[in-house]
């Protein structure tokens, strides 16, 4: 949508979620209350004055427009004089934010500043009695933590008339007993952290220390003979990215689809919380029991040869939930403020979903394409059931119906039946390796799509 003043609506998001949170401290609820006063000015210049949301410019922020306005919300809509005034009131701060940027625009407080708020009736207000207060204070139960927690919290609004979110805003300082307590967290933590830090280096160290002298050239381009002598894994390394890039082809629309529909167009939540759980069951299930259903579904039930791409299928089921609950729990992350402000600006459903919500999203689905592939990659236990034993060359399509071994599988081949464990080495660094080169390339490319969405 090509915006004729793109400048308003910049400042317009500035102020609501950086100038209201940052600078004011605004309480959510008053974040809301000015949220809905922008949208529905934006709405009466669409209903009263027929300007489209992409056509409304600093030029329409005027002392007529924003009288009729208030005028609009009195009659039309029926909203109290308090209410009315609420409106002006954040039409009047969003100018003089829009003032502070701007002196040109300095103009547009002026004109609001001179609009008159509305009377309102004195309300009287009402306190409670004291045998109220008294029975009031003695419902916590002082006997327990919660309860003397909670007659603090009332004493303390009590005596300093503080409201409930400035009393959330409220910062204690700890005592020394929790900053002893917090201290030994932290040490925990980072104790925890140089464990594995230090497994991590001694494993990728010892495989590299027994593996990296046998991988050469021949070994990279060779292949496996008994008549030859030749020991190579080129068929192992194509079959390998045959699978990946297979799976991930089949798996990607389906996850990325699926989640979007679950957390975007979903209306029934015990049907997507059903979903969930039977998502998050099928990720625990072990990658043996997905071999044996690949094995008695697509290899015999649908007469598919072992090779390539009964295998891909088998994978296809197996990392189908990661990819849908990573996915969705990176839609949710997406800010709710994103989609409204799509939305009022014209943009259908669709559009909002591919133009605002995925961008922002891009790098919680690359997370979950680079569990995938790890997980691809790593897999032996279900491809020796459904993709085979075979160390042959063959081309993309005569893989798909051979038998196809993939480097986890020539490993377990190797070490287990053969008993080179000096092969099963250096074939260990090569997935590592192997490894590697993919999760660069899913993080690059998951960059660079975030790039180019948020310049669209």
């Amino acid at each position: 949508m090509r915006l004729k003043d793109e400048k308003f609506y910049k400042t317009v998001r500035d102020f609501l979620d950086i100038y209201l949170i940052r600078h004011r401290g605004y309480s959510l609820n008053t974040q809301k209350s000015y949220r809905e006063a922008i949208n529905l000015l934006l709405l009466y210049f669409k209903a009263e004055r027929g300007l489209e949301y992409s056509n409304v410019g600093f030029e329409d922020i005027t002392y007529s427009n924003i009288t009729g306005f208030l005028e609009w919300l009195s009659k039309s809509r029926g909203c109290s004089p308090a209410t009315v005034n609420l409106r002006l009131m954040a039409i009047r701060s969003f100018t003089k934010y829009a003032g502070i940027l701007d002196s040109g625009k300095i103009y547009m407080q002026v004109e609001v500043g001179n609009i008159s708020v509305r009377k309102t009736p004195g309300k009287v207000v009402e306190f409670l009695t004291a045998p109220a207060l008294e029975t009031l204070f003695e419902q916590p139960n002082r006997f327990k933590t919660n309860g003397c927690r909670d007659f603090c919290f009332m004493r303390l609004m009590y005596d300093t008339a503080a409201r409930c979110q400035e009393l959330v805003d409220v910062k204690i300082h700890d005592s020394p007993r929790r900053r002893a307590y917090d201290l030994a967290m932290r040490a925990l933590v980072w104790l925890s952290a140089l464990l594995t830090c230090a497994l991590l280096v001694f494993l990728i160290g010892y495989i590299f220390y027994r593996g990296a002298g046998s991988v050469t050239w021949d070994f990279l381009s060779g292949t496996s003979s008994y008549i030859k002598d030749t020991i190579g894994i080129l068929p192992n390394i194509l079959n390998t990215l045959y699978i990946i890039l297979l799976a991930m082809a089949i798996v990607l629309p389906l996850g990325v689809g699926a989640a979007i529909y679950l957390t975007e167009y979903a209306a029934n939540r015990r049907v997507v919380e059903l979903i969930e759980f039977a998502t998050e069951t099928l990720t625990g299930i072990p990658s043996i029991i997905f071999g044996l259903v690949g094995m008695l579904f697509f290899v015999q039930k649908m007469d598919l040869q072992a090779g390539v791409l009964a295998g891909s299928l088998t994978l296809v089921v197996m990392i189908l939930p990661t990819i849908v609950r990573t996915t969705q729990e990176s839609l949710k992350t997406v800010p709710q403020s994103y989609r409204e402000g799509a939305l009022a600006l014209g943009a259908g459903k669709w559009r909002m979903v591919r133009t605002v919500v995925l961008p922002n999203a891009v790098d919680g689905i690359v997370t979950g394409c680079i569990l995938a592939v790890g997980r691809i990659v790593g897999e032996s236990a279900a491809l020796l059931y459904t993709a085979g034993f075979g160390l042959v060359l063959n081309d993309f399509v005569t893989a798909l119906h051979s038998s196809s071994a993939t480097l986890t599988v020539a490993l377990y081949v190797y070490a287990n039946d053969r008993g080179r464990t000096d092969i099963a080495f250096s074939i260990a660094s090569v997935l590592m390796l192997l490894t590697l080169v993919i999760n660069l390339t899913a993080a690059l490319t998951g960059r660079k799509l975030k790039k180019n969405g948020g310049t669209q």
